[in-house]
This record gives structure tokens, sequence and C-alpha cells, in this order.
């Protein structure tokens, strides 16, 4: 049951189905739209979101159809039946045209991989399309709707001699129009011109007896007559001889092509309700690409879990401004079945409302909900709501009047598979007793297993909701600071109506404040005063929840980093070893060298005093030269080291190292030092005490090094793409700062950022965060061929 019968204006489907008839390509998709309604069958609401959603991605693929002109010919059809019917030249082109479509459309189906267009394929696998009558229709008809001299052998053959009897006729009616202005019969400025379908010329009346013809007119004056030449009259008939002629040759066509569509009737309707049916399915998936509507998963178990639900009608209202509708989200299941929602007023309760009813009639209407995919949604066999005022002269009801007849169809008919939507539940009575009645009805709602939103102000609903198992509270929230609301739902705690507040942003006397304060009691202020200190303190958690969330992520990178730091170290230190291994080697085959020619030099010159000294001078001078950097390399170390006792504060160098270390405490033998920012405690014996200078000296140079092999590796490992898919919102933040830094760092001047398509949303965060830089000179979408509006071209400045 859908109730009440203005249930769509209610929510707002009317202007819904509005767009989808301004998608549609003609009358016959529209007439869908028009007969759209829900369906409470499981199957076939599967099959139409599926039929939506698969077309909404072959558009997103670029596999959209070539639609071409096609009409409703329904009524044509009909005549056909009639036994001796012969449609007109217009009605049969219509036919051509609407059966072209359709086989344009039959072909692109036709061409869909079944395992991404499952239901598309098996529409178009259920047509039996009239491909020969097409190809007749296409032989007789121009693209204009005239008939085909090649329609018929007999047509071709009346045209080529109609044509060959008009110059005929033009050569003689032109000889006779010289021949009459030479005669000074032709009024100035006038020729020859057709009447009654023959041709004349213009003569003065005074001289038409002078010329030898027939009259067929005159001017409206009188002055002028218009004349066929006698020796045309024969032409002329044999013309309209063959005007006839090609007339009865197009009816006899006509009457043909008429029997040919009766012939194929059967074939000929399922292809226009193949091109209705698809172009009513192409209506309603540019309207899920347009909304950012999905394919929900839907399920038999009872529950509901919206993700991001919008209201179509705020999503259109709002892109026209470049705004954004903030989302509802919420989870309705066997243990909370009912959702009690209490907030300001003009917070969005009755927005939100709203958005559950016309997401939930949407999908059961086989139109895709405008929710995040991984939303859950199943069918209800009721759907009830109470919005608005109903208040009726004609019918003598008053609004609470209108209000207690909804609730009681509600009452007698909604079960455990109904949906129930109301408004200002309890409102426009008595408070006192409006909310005893509206706590009753409550508790009859939740015996009856009932599924449902319920908005309310009622301090009384709120605690039931609070102690009764099945229902839970949401709030609308509330920006305490700026007191504006905030238009988010957030479950599991009621929300403050915020009037005095309001009152008080709003103007009212502060003495007006003080008084109402005083007659609402100091139990129910004290209410007011906990529910607006739970609402700034769930906002204090939702800031500090988001710092934490993004020093999470940070240090993740961070350790990431560091990890990525000690692996290039240790392949660096490696390097060395090797290095040095190798220089180490080569060192000692060239001393080798070395001392084998001194001796083979001094055996030569058989120990000559002179020549020894010589060569021991020259073994003397290598030597110095290799032991040089050895030398200057100790001479640098023990410059370093300075005289003295080593106290707190000292700085030293610990053997084997040559980065300094501060000394924070002496315990006996032993000593407490600082290296960078790890503590540990070391033998006295093993440092060597250096100046505060030469500590800080050291300190940078070692900083440098550091600094230039991080450097040099980043520059080797940077990649110009970074692939933030699948990533949350805050990490992509951090992600997106990182890689910006990097890229400065390394001097880069093009960068990407692989976002994926998907709904937009990674897309839009990461050029809302790029805004923010003024280093970024310019992005855009990459190019289509290598992954368009998937990926951001970032320039930088």
């Amino acid at each position: 049951m859908i109730y009440p019968e203005s249930i769509e204006q209610k929510l707002g489907f009317d202007g819904v189905r509005e767009l989808l008839l301004s998608n549609c390509h003609s009358d016959l998709g529209k007439k869908f739209v028009l007969r759209m309604k829900p369906s409470f069958g499981f199957d076939q609401v599967r099959q139409w979101l599926t039929q939506t959603s698969e077309l909404k991605q072959a558009i997103g693929q670029g596999l959209t159809p070539a639609l071409n002109s096609f009409f409703d010919v329904n009524e044509e059809l009909k005549q056909t039946e009639i036994e001796g019917a012969v449609l007109e030249t217009e009605a049969l082109f219509a036919i051509y045209q609407t059966l072209d479509a359709g086989f344009s459309l039959w072909l692109f189906a036709s061409g869909l991989p079944e395992e991404e267009f499952p239901e598309l394929r098996s529409l178009y696998s259920k047509v039996e399309f009239p491909k020969p009558l097409l190809l007749r229709l296409e032989k007789v008809f121009e693209t204009d709707g005239t008939i085909k001299d090649s329609a018929s052998k007999e047509l071709k053959q009346i045209r080529q001699d109609f044509r060959i009897e008009e110059g005929r006729l033009r050569s003689i009616v032109h000889k006779a129009f010289k021949q009459a202005q030479k005669d000074g019969f032709v009024p100035d400025g006038t020729t020859i011109s057709i009447r009654e379908d023959r041709m004349v010329i213009p003569i003065h009346a005074g001289n038409k007896r002078h010329l030898n013809g027939f009259v067929h007119d005159e001017s409206a004056s009188g002055n002028i007559v218009y004349m066929e030449p006698v020796e045309s009259l024969e032409t002329n008939n044999k013309l309209r001889e063959l005007k006839l002629a090609e007339r009865r040759e197009i009816h006899r066509i006509l009457s043909e092509l008429t029997q040919l569509v009766h012939d194929n009737l059967p074939q000929v309707k399922s292809s226009v309700l193949f091109l209705s049916i698809f172009d009513f399915i192409w209506a309603k998936a540019k309207l899920a690409v347009n909304l950012n509507a999905s394919m929900p998963d839907l399920q038999k178990k009872m529950g509901i879990r919206l993700v991001n639900a919008r209201h179509p009608q705020l999503v259109v209202a709002f892109a026209k401004d470049n705004r954004k509708v903030v989302p509802l989200s919420l989870l309705l299941d066997a243990d909370d079945r009912l959702l009690l929602i209490s907030g300001p007023n003009a917070g969005g309760k009755s927005v939100a409302l709203k958005t559950i009813g016309i997401n939930q009639y949407m999908m059961q209407c086989g139109l895709l909900p405008v929710v995040d995919p991984d939303s859950k949604m199943v069918l209800f066999k009721d759907i009830f709501i109470d919005i608005g005022d109903e208040q009726s002269i004609e019918n003598d009801l008053s609004t609470y009047s209108s209000h207690l007849r909804n609730m009681r169809n509600m009452l007698k008919h909604a079960g455990q598979h109904s949906l129930i939507l109301i408004d200002e539940f309890g409102t426009g009575t008595d408070p006192m007793f409006g909310g005893a009645i509206a706590e009753a009805m409550l508790e009859q709602f939740v015996e009856n297993k009932c599924y449902g939103a319920i908005t309310t102000h009622y301090g009384n609903l709120k605690t039931f909701a609070e102690k009764t198992n099945g229902v839970i509270n949401g709030a609308m929230r509330f920006d305490m600071q700026h007191l504006e609301p905030e238009y988010a739902l957030e479950l599991g705690r009621p929300g403050s109506s915020f009037a005095l507040e309001l009152a008080q942003k709003s103007g009212v006397q502060g003495e007006v404040i003080r008084s109402a304060k005083e007659k609402l009691g100091a139990g129910q202020l004290d209410i007011e005063k906990l529910l607006n200190k739970l609402e700034r303190q769930k906002q204090e958690l939702t800031e500090r929840e988001k710092k934490l969330k993004l020093q999470e992520v940070k240090a993740t990178q961070l350790e990431k980093k560091y990890s990525e730091l000690l692996d290039t170290l240790e392949g660096k230190k490696q390097d060395i070893l090797e290095k040095a291994r190798l220089e180490a080697s080569n060192l000692l085959k060239d001393t080798n060298k070395k001392i084998e020619t001194t001796i083979r030099h001094i055996k030569e010159s058989k120990a000559e005093k002179k020549e020894t000294k010589k060569v021991r001078q020259s073994l003397s001078t290598f030597k110095e030269k290799v032991s040089q950097p050895i030398r200057k390399e100790k001479q640098k170390t023990i410059q370093k080291v300075e005289e003295g006792d080593i106290v707190p504060g000292s700085f030293a160098l610990l053997d084997g190292s040559t980065t300094p270390v501060e000394v924070l405490e002496l315990k006996g033998k032993e000593a407490k030092i600082l290296a960078g920012d790890f503590t540990s405690y070391v033998k006295l014996n093993r440092l060597q005490k250096i100046s505060a200078k030469e500590a800080r000296t050291t300190e940078r140079k070692t900083q440098y090094s550091k600094k230039h092999i991080n450097l040099v590796n980043k520059k080797a490992e940077f990649s110009s793409v970074l692939d933030v898919r699948g990533k949350r919102g805050e990490e992509v933040i951090v992600l997106l700062d990182g890689f910006l830094d990097d890229a400065l760092m390394l001097s880069q001047t093009e960068i990407r950022v692989l976002h994926g398509k998907g709904n937009g949303i990674l897309r839009d965060l990461v050029r809302q965060q790029l805004r923010q830089y003024n280093f970024v000179a310019h992005f855009e979408d990459e190019h289509v061929e290598r992954g368009g509006s998937g990926i951001t071209v970032i320039t930088l400045a």
C-alpha cells in the first residue's frame, strides 16, 4: 500500500518525473515515465535497477547509442489492421524512421559484452527485428520523407518521361513567350508562370485575342491574363497524364508498404516496444549520471543502510550554484527499526525524512537512488507518510484531524514490512496531550515492528526512544559557536531544539529570554543544558578524532620513510665497503708491483750504492704518497680531541664513530650519553672529549651528508604519479602534501595524481586541496586516451 495518494508531491517525486521526461527522446519513453509506479516484486525491481545501472556504466565508458528521430507509431500500426487501409506517406515515413532508430539501437545492444551488460543484452535478444521491411522502406524513402525514383521501375520510368516532356514544354512556351514579348503583348517585368499546373504566359488583357491559346487565369485588376499557347496544349496534357500516373503508382507503393507492415506487425510492434523500453531506461540512466545515483545492494532481509543519501531535487538546485548537499547516512535493522529525529527548527529534520522516503520510492520504481553504492536497501510492501499540512475546508479537517486520520491508517495497516515516515509527530494540539498520544502511538508502532523515521520536539518521546528497544534517537547537528544548523544527522543521541539560543540570536529581548527560562522550570532547563553540553563535547571529540587520524597517517608515513631510509643507508654502506675493498686491493697490487720493480732494479744495477740510494728514495716517495691521506685523516681526528676531564655537558666522540655525543651524567666509570634522539650508557674510556664548536661543525657535516644522500635517493626513487585510489579522505590529504613537498624539493614541473573516476569524490577532494597551494600553477584532466577524468595533471610554478 502507498499512502497517501499525494505521496509523490509530498516527497518531491513529481519533480524527478519531470527530469525523466526531459531525458526522453520520444513520446514512447515518456509514456513509460508517466505510467511508472512502485513495484513490490523483488525480481522485477532488481531487473529494473540492473538495466539502469548497466546503461549508466555504458555511458560512463563512452558506449552511447546514436539515437535517431523516432516516434510513437502505435496508432499508425493499428490502422494497418483495417482491411484495405493504405497509410499516408508521412505515416509510413514515421514508421521507417522509428524502425531505423530501432535497428541502430539493436546493433548497439548486440555489440555490448554479455558478461558486463547481461540485462541489456537480454533485452536485445528478445527482439525479432523486421530487417527486410526496413530495407524495403529504405529503398522507397529519401531522408526528407519524399518517395525515391527507385521505389519501383514504373515510377522511375514515369518520372523520366515526365522530365523529358517537361523540358519539351519549357522549350515551346519559352519560344511563344519570346515572340509575344517581341510583339509587345507581354507586360514589362513579367515572366512565364504556372497556373492550374500548366505553364502560361502573362499577356495584356487587350491583346489576348492576338495570341492563339487558352486563358487560365487573370490578375486581380483584370489587366493581365495568363494564357497557355495552343502549341503547348498537347505537351501539357501529356504531363498531366504522367502526373496522374505517378500518383497512381505512389498509391500502389504505399498500399504495398502498408501490407508489408501488416505482414510484419508482430516484429514491428516488438521493435517499437524495445525502442520504448530503451528510451525509458536511457532517461533513467541519464538521470542517474546527473544525480550521481548508484545501484544499492538490494536485499531480502529487512533493514536499511543508507550511505550518503541525498534528495535529488536538492542535488539539482545546489548544482546551479556549485554547492554540495550535506548527505544523510543511517542504519535501521532488527535492533533499531525506528529512528526518532530531533533538533532545531529549520535544521533539516523534514528534509532528512523526505530524503529517506524519496530514495526508497525511487528504488521501488526502478530508479537508481541517490546514495553511495555500498548502501543496502529492501522492498517494503507498504510506504506510509505523514508530512506537511493536509487541513481542508471542504472536508472540515483541521491540521490535527488530518494527522489523526493518517495515524489511524498507519496503526491499522503498518507492520514489519512497512516503512512509516512521520513529520512533527504529535503536533497540532495541546503539547501535554499531543505528546502523550504520540508516545502511545509510538509504542504501538514498536509493537507492530514497523521500520521508519519520525521527527519530533517532544522530550517524552526522546526519553521513550532512549529506554525502548527497537527505537534509536538521532540528532540534527548544530554549530554551537555560530548558532547555526549543520543539516547533518547523527545517530545515537537526542537533539536539542535550541529554542532559547535561536530566539536570542534572532534579537528577542533579554528580559523575555530570562522570563522564558524561569517559566520553563529548572528540570527542563537542565535537560536542555545537558543536551547542549553533549553537543559541544561531541563536536570537540569529532575534531580531536580528525586530528588523531591525521597524526596516525603522518606517523605511518614517517615510519615508512624511516624504514626506507634505513634500507637505503644499508645499501650505501655495502657500496662504500665494496669500494673500499676494491681500492685496498688495487693499492696492495700497486705496492707489490713497486716493491718487485725496486728489487729487480737493485739486482740489475748490481747493488751500486748510488743507484740503490736512488731506488730507495723513489720507494720512499711512493710510500709517502700512499700513506698521505691516512695521515691527514689521523691528523684531522687528533685535532678534534680536547684536553681535560669529561664532565656532564661535555661533548665527545665515541670510539669507532665520527658522530659527536653529549654527556648527560657520570656514574662511576660509565657515562650517560645523548646521541641524536637516543640515550645510552657507555664506558668512560670509550669517549674522547671534543670542543662544543667542533661538535657543532661535525654534526652539520653529518647532517649535510645525510641530506645529500637522502636527496639523491629521493630523486632516484621519486615517481611522478601518486596513486590514491581506495584511500580515505584524511590519508589522501597527507599523501598529497608529502607528494607535493617532494616534487618541489626535486624541482619537478609536472606531476600526476591517479584517483580514478568512480563517483568523483576523490577527484573533488584532490582538486579542492590543490586550490590552496599558490605554487600550483594549473591542473586539469589527463588526455581521455590516458585516463581522462580519472587522473589529474598538475603543473607546478
